[in-house]
């Protein structure tokens, strides 16, 4: 039981320690598809990730995202976004 409760506590604070644009890029690392995410659905998956009340959760996302894009990090075509190669 120790030993679960150490790697959950791992885990969280791994978590807690990634700003934003971590989310959001490990989302579209691990979880992401050939075609990318919808950018609706990407914004609500990575606020769920965000310890944030979540109207500031998705302002959060939201403004993780436009610099993602800005920065050319992420591709967004046609409603879907996706990594840059």
């Amino acid at each position: 039981m120790m030993r679960n409760q150490c790697v959950e506590k791992n885990i969280c604070v791994r978590l807690c320690d990634q700003t934003p644009r971590d989310i959001l890029i490990s989302l579209l690392e691990e979880e992401g598809d050939i075609l990318g995410w919808e950018a609706e659905n990407l914004i609500y998956e990575s606020a769920l990730r965000i310890n944030e009340l979540p109207e500031a959760a998705m302002r959060m996302a939201r403004f993780a995202l436009k610099g993602l894009v800005r920065d050319g990090v992420v591709l967004s075509e046609n409603g879907l976004i996706s990594l840059k190669d």
